[in-house]
């Protein structure tokens, strides 16, 4: 039976050790950080929302110091601004921006998936299997917020595979930005069973060894939401781009085996 190592919590770079004052305070700011990214990617902070730093500073029960270092960080990985004397708020997504983010992705996930499908291992196919079942059975449920969450487990999976830590922390502020762009408009509202078949092409090319195909398959996938997404820019007077085909068309995939309950 395959382990749901992916269901945990997207783990935070280590700490370097430290004591006294100097390590609590590290240590708060990464509450903070992970507390505000967590709520960026769920979407409960929306573009152009103002974040109440005392309530933050109340919730976890630290000083402003740590929190505003967290906010600092975020506005330097563009998640945030801070407008002088007047607060900070949750930034726009932008299209170019946006676009770089997910032009990334079609590249280094491009060349995860076709070194997974150069050496389809049965373990790495078991693990994409059963997230392509739980991504399903979110579909069923009609759970976007699950979707997403098993979305991201997905991609992960399929960079990891690829055995190159390098790519897989180049591609972890990716993930970030692009969890943060889709929060902000209903893209798995709409386009879970679509993104589900999706998935499942892209494993059962791995599962043939079909590299190129697997590559294209999955940058397919990722234009999509680039194509999603411009469609929801605020005062964009730009002409929707033509959908991507699903690599599967309207052909339905069966979905086997037992989901595991995730944590």
């Amino acid at each position: 039976m395959v382990r749901t190592e992916w269901a945990r919590k997207d783990s935070c770079p280590e700490l370097l050790a430290g004591n006294g004052h100097e390590e609590r305070e590290t240590v708060a700011a990464q509450r903070a950080y992970d507390l505000l990214v967590d709520r960026l990617i769920r979407g409960v902070y929306r573009p152009g929302d103002w974040l109440n730093v005392r309530a933050v500073c109340a919730e976890l029960g630290i000083s402003r110091t740590p929190v505003m270092e967290a906010i600092k960080r975020l506005e330097q990985e563009g998640f945030l601004e801070v407008i002088p004397r007047a607060g900070c708020r949750v930034a726009q997504p932008g299209v170019d921006e946006m676009q770089q983010i997910f032009r990334m992705r079609i590249a280094l996930e491009g060349i995860a998936a076709a070194e997974v499908a150069a050496n389809p291992s049965p373990e790495r196919l078991a693990l994409l299997e059963e997230l392509v079942r739980e991504g399903n059975r979110a579909v069923e449920d009609q759970n976007p917020a699950r979707f997403a969450a098993v979305n991201l487990a997905f991609h992960q999976a399929v960079a990891a595979a690829s055995g190159s830590r390098r790519l897989f922390s180049v591609l972890q502020h990716c993930w970030l930005a692009s969890r943060y762009y889709l929060a902000s408009i209903p893209y798995f509202d709409k386009n879970m069973q679509r993104s589900a078949e999706e998935h499942a092409f892209i494993v059962q090319a791995i599962r043939f060894g079909w590299t190129e195909v697997a590559r294209e398959a999955i940058a397919a996938h990722l234009q999509r939401c680039i194509f999603a997404f411009q469609q929801y820019l605020p005062h964009s007077q730009e002409q929707p781009a033509p959908a991507v085909p699903s690599p599967l068309g309207h052909e339905t995939i069966p979905w086997l085996g037992r989901v595991h309950r995730l944590g």
